[in-house]
């Protein structure tokens, strides 16, 4: 729903960006403003990998990973599987 959303509103700003950005240039018309997503694009995408690479050392540091992983080691160690009891 909300990419939806703001699909919507980027029909309402992607036409002036492509009218306006480029100057007079017919040249660069649509060349600068498919750089500028560009660029966007990949600063929005680098701390996707920053935390795929460094997670494991965020999550040693993150109170709040180690207590979840605390609560998870409790909870998995409380099931007991049925055939061991017999």
């Amino acid at each position: 729903m909300a990419r939806d959303v703001l699909a919507g509103f980027a029909a309402i700003y992607s036409a002036p960006f492509f009218t306006n950005v480029g100057g007079t240039s017919y040249r660069y018309h649509l060349q600068w403003p498919t750089t500028i997503l560009a660029f966007l694009a990949i600063l929005v995408t680098i701390p996707i990998y920053f935390f795929y690479f460094y997670g494991a050392w965020f999550r040693e540091r993150s109170k709040f990973a180690l207590h979840l992983a605390g609560e998870r080691r409790e909870r998995d160690a409380a099931k007991v599987p049925d055939d061991l009891d017999a």
